[in-house]
């Protein structure tokens, strides 16, 4: 079996703890804003992203450790430095889209970008930003939301209207089937994928629950069995983002107007651990977790076939 080595930026941190800042895309004032992960401390402003309306963006991290913000309104996407923040320009125009809106994304393990664009979802050369074509096309009336890659190598979809997430071939697209029974949830706002392939589901259904299924689909836990004073059984009207703290816990973002709150919870039975964050967190977009400046060194990581790099920790 052949065996291959690739250069990559990784996270050392001396002898010294990591401090993984969330990066939130501000709704309002457009700017990228950093808060420290474990203690909701508010840690500056991280860029200043040039979008052009408060309308929907989305963010993530890419292959070459830059960070990139989808422009609904404006047609593009821009990139980032990983480490400083600093404006690096457009990596792709309208033309990428076929004049679409771009939404969210999410690379592949090739280093390609994909995106939602009305009902489809389109490949984009992680390097040049030339458009690659449409990787999925949807039902005339599809709306993609949240865009994974799975530890299978599989996409992972919320199809809005479908009341599902939908799974897709990582490389050719094609669709594989869908993941859970679209009839317990109403309208599913965001999902997170662990290292061990369960998943966790923000939903408007049934007091706004939080559902965590298995890798075979089975349900292990919801909140709505087990509620907390934060989690509201009004329905919110921009509903949570989610992701996965470095400590392993699920941090579960409340976007309601006038309530926002950070809240974490355990990733295993799913009990409220604590309040991080209360108010100001006006968020279009969440990111994974981004370690602090300085804190990457080069690495050579040995490996044969499989996923090299995975960016939690």
């Amino acid at each position: 079996m052949l065996a291959f080595c690739v250069p990559m930026m990784a996270p050392a941190c001396l002898g010294q703890p990591c401090r993984a800042d969330l990066l939130l895309l501000e709704a309002g004032s457009n700017r990228i804003l950093r808060y420290d992960d474990l203690t909701g401390v508010y840690n500056g402003v991280f860029a200043e992203a040039d979008i052009r309306t408060n309308g929907s963006a989305d963010m993530v991290f890419g292959p070459d450790g830059n960070l990139f913000v989808s422009d609904t309104q404006g047609q593009r996407i821009l990139r980032y430095h990983g480490l400083t923040g600093a404006f690096l320009g457009v990596f792709a125009g309208a033309e990428a889209f076929e004049f679409s809106l771009p939404g969210e994304m999410a690379f592949d393990p090739n280093g390609d970008l994909l995106v939602s664009a009305s009902n489809q979802i389109r490949k984009i050369d992680g390097r040049t930003g030339q458009s690659l074509g449409v990787f999925v096309e949807g039902t005339r009336n599809a709306i993609f939301q949240r865009l994974q890659f799975g530890a299978d190598g599989n996409l992972y979809a919320i199809e809005r209207d479908a009341h599902d997430i939908k799974r897709f071939n990582g490389i050719t697209g094609a669709f594989i089937g869908n993941l859970l029974d679209g009839s317990r949830f109403f309208e599913p706002t965001d999902f997170v994928l662990d290292d061990d392939g369960a998943i966790f589901i923000s939903d408007y259904s049934s007091g706004n629950g939080l559902f965590r299924y298995d890798a075979g689909s089975s349900i292990v836990w919801d909140s709505v069995d087990d509620r907390t004073e934060f989690i509201n059984t009004q329905p919110l009207i921009h509903g949570h983002l989610l992701t996965i703290s470095r400590d392993g816990t699920l941090l579960v973002l409340n976007r309601d107007p006038g309530r926002e709150t950070l809240l974490r919870f355990n990733e295993v039975t799913g009990s409220f651990i604590e309040l991080v964050h209360r108010g100001g967190l006006r968020a279009l977009a969440l990111t994974p977790l981004v370690p602090e400046p300085g804190a990457w060194v080069l690495v050579t990581i040995a490996a044969c076939g499989s996923t090299l790099f995975r960016g939690r920790w």
